[in-house]
């Protein structure tokens, strides 16, 4: 907990600027998203990993399938690792029939994650973000 932050990000070195707390350290977050977020979504995350940038964090992310999301990744130079996990989107319908699909979709999701952490393992990240708004739905 001695090295947890605690001043406001604002108040961070932005663009190589020196930090007087880890002078040398690498900081390294790994990012967890789906791949194909809505346009709000996209804006947020890309918003985040370039104030990271800024901030000369590492951020290795794992996008769970190929989407747009995943390619402006790409676009703006990041390390993207795709696993196309195989999850779909939460259907349309009945409660009976978005429960049931939930159940199904909570052995993807099991198995997407270990395979994110195992893909993330290389870059030794000190903390992982799920990008993930429909991971409670």
């Amino acid at each position: 907990m001695s090295e947890c932050a605690s001043q406001p990000i604002s108040q961070l070195p932005v663009n190589g600027e020196a930090s007087s707390s880890a002078p040398n350290k690498r900081r390294v977050i790994g990012l967890v998203i789906l791949g194909d977020e809505t346009y709000g979504v996209r804006q947020g995350t890309l918003a985040l990993l370039d104030g990271l940038r800024d901030r000369q964090w590492t951020t290795p992310i794992v996008a769970m399938r190929d989407g747009e999301m995943s390619q402006l990744c790409r676009q703006h130079g990041y390390d993207l690792h795709c696993i196309n996990a195989g999850l779909t989107p939460r259907p349309a319908g009945s409660t009976l029939r978005k429960g049931l699909h939930h159940f199904g979709q909570c052995r993807l999701i099991k198995a997407a994650i270990n395979n994110a952490m195992e893909a993330l393992k290389g870059s030794a990240p000190e903390a992982i973000h799920f990008r993930w708004p429909e991971l409670t739905t």
